[in-house]
C-alpha cells in the first residue's frame, strides 16, 4: 500500500484488495474494510459515496497499512488489531484475552431482554431484576443488558479468568453501568444465598471434532478456555447450569444460554431431567438452534 496522498475511495479499494487472499466472503470483506477505515481515520466511510475525494493522511495510511499487514501474515482478527469489538450498539474493548463477541450472542441478549422486559411489565418479578451472567468474558452481555435495563436491573457477571475481569471492567466503565464482577469457575464464583431472576450464559462448548475447520484467526488468536469444552465434554457446562441452576433461582427464574451446533436435543434432556417445566429453543440467522431458553 503506497503512502502517498490519497483518497477515502482509493483507500479503501487498496484495502479491499489487499484483504483479498484472506478468502473472506464479500459480506466480511466490506465489513473489515469499513471497520479499519472507521477506525483510524474517524470518517464514516458512507462519504465514499457522497465524498470519494475525501483525503486521508499520510499517518492514517501508515497506521493501516501496518493493520492490514499484520491482518495477512498472522492472521490476526481485527478487533484484535483495533483494540475493540462492535457488539449490541456497543464498542467493546477486546484483547487476546476475551472472546469476540458474535452477531449469534446477540440474539443471546435480545431474547434475554425481551424475557426480562416481559417480566417487569407483568410484576412477576421483583424491581429491580437480578441478572447473572456467567463467564462473562469482555462483558458483552452483562454491559449490553445492563446499559438496556438501568435502574431496572441489578447485573453480576462471573468469569474464571482475571484477566478477562479486567476488560469486562473497563467497559463497564466505559459505558457507566454498574455491574458486580466476581472471580472464579461458574456458580463457584457467587456467594451463598444469591437469587437471580434471570441466568444468561455464552459457555465453552465447541470440540475437538471442530477444530480441523477453524480458521486461524480463531484456533490459533482466541482464548481457548472461552472457546472450548474442558475435556472435550460439550455438554459440561450446560449440564452444570442444569443441575445447579435451581439453586440460584428465584420463584419465576428463567435461563438462557447460546448453543453448541448438534447440542439441542442433549440439552433439552439435561433441563427436562432437572425438572425445568418449560423449555424453549430459537434459531439463529441461519436457521441453526442457536438460543436455548429454560424456565421453573
Amino acid at each position: 500500500m503506497t503512502h502517498t496522498p490519497c483518497t477515502l475511495s482509493s483507500l479503501y479499494a487498496q484495502i479491499k484488495k489487499r484483504l483479498l487472499p484472506l478468502g473472506l466472503s464479500q459480506a466480511e470483506l466490506e465489513a473489515e474494510c469499513r471497520l479499519v477505515l472507521e477506525d483510524i481515520t474517524a470518517i464514516h466511510t458512507s462519504l465514499r459515496l457522497i465524498a470519494p475525494e475525501t483525503p486521508i493522511s499520510t499517518e492514517h495510511q501508515v497506521k493501516i497499512n501496518d493493520i492490514v499487514e499484520k491482518r495477512l501474515q498472522e492472521r490476526v482478527p481485527l478487533q484484535y488489531l483495533l483494540g475493540q469489538a462492535d457488539f449490541y450498539g456497543l464498542k467493546l474493548a477486546v484483547t487476546a484475552d476475551v472472546l469476540i463477541p458474535r452477531p449469534e450472542t446477540e440474539l443471546l441478549v435480545g431474547y434475554a431482554l425481551e424475557h426480562a422486559q416481559t417480566l417487569l411489565e407483568t410484576g412477576t418479578s421483583n424491581t429491580p431484576l437480578k441478572i447473572l451472567d456467567l463467564g462473562t468474558g469482555s462483558g458483552a452481555i452483562a454491559i449490553a443488558l445492563a446499559q438496556k435495563l438501568a435502574h431496572q436491573a441489578i447485573v453480576t457477571a462471573t468469569d474464571i479468568s482475571p484477566k478477562a475481569l479486567a476488560i469486562a471492567q473497563k467497559n463497564a466503565h466505559r459505558y457507566g453501568v454498574s455491574i458486580a464482577f466476581r472471580e472464579g469457575d461458574w456458580f463457584s464464583a457467587l456467594p451463598k444465598g444469591e437469587c437471580f431472576d434471570l441466568i444468561v450464559s455464552n459457555p465453552p462448548y465447541i470440540g475437538e471434532a471442530e477444530k480441523r475447520d477453524m480458521q486461524p484467526e480463531v484456533l490459533v488468536h482466541e482464548p481457548h478456555q472461552a472457546l472450548f469444552a474442558p475435556d472435550n465434554d460439550r455438554e459440561r457446562f450446560y449440564r452444570k447450569t442444569a443441575q445447579q441452576g435451581k439453586e440460584w433461582l428465584g420463584a419465576n427464574g428463567a435461563i438462557f444460554l447460546e448453543l453448541g451446533f448438534g447440542l439441542e436435543s442433549s440439552v433439552r434432556d439435561l433441563f427436562a431431567k432437572e425438572d425445568f417445566s418449560r423449555i424453549e429453543v430459537y434459531p439463529d440467522f441461519s436457521g441453526i438452534s442457536r438460543v436455548f431458553f429454560a424456565a421453573r
